[in-house]
Parts: C-alpha cells; sequence; structure tokens
C-alpha cells in the first residue's frame, strides 16, 4: 500500500502533468489567435484591393460608355 506522502507525491506529480498541458494548450490557443488575426488582415488587404479595383472598372466602363456614345453622336449628327 501507498503511504500518505507518496499519494501526495503522485497526485503532485499528476497535478504537474496537467499544469504542462494546459501550457501547451495555451500556447497552440494564442498561435491559433495569431494565424487568424494575420488571415483577418489579409483578408481585409483583398477586400479593400478589391473594392479599388472594382471602382476603376466601373470608372473604365463609364469612360468607354461615354466615347462610344460620342463617336455614334458624331456619326450621325456630322452629317
Amino acid at each position: 500500500m501507498k503511504t500518505y506522502e507518496e499519494k501526495v507525491k503522485s497526485y503532485d506529480e499528476k497535478v504537474q502533468t496537467y499544469e504542462e498541458k494546459v501550457q501547451t494548450y495555451e500556447e497552440k490557443v494564442q498561435t491559433l489567435e495569431d494565424e487568424i488575426k494575420e488571415m483577418n488582415e489579409k483578408l481585409s488587404a483583398a477586400n479593400s484591393e478589391i473594392n479599388t479595383k472594382e471602382g476603376m472598372v466601373k470608372q473604365h466602363a463609364k469612360v468607354a460608355e461615354e466615347a462610344v456614345s460620342g463617336i455614334i453622336f458624331n456619326f450621325f449628327y456630322r452629317i
């Protein structure tokens, strides 16, 4: 049979093992949170770039539409 001191030592060792596991999990959680933050920043940058490019596309479409309208107007009303 184990003595009281042996039981306490055994429990202390188990507690130490669990504390080490908790520390490991906390580090993993922190790493994942850092990765999520980085991915969110990249996603935000990509979204901003998309919005900028969409604005440029709309501007180019408007310029092209105005150019075509001008060509058609000049073609029909120059005569």
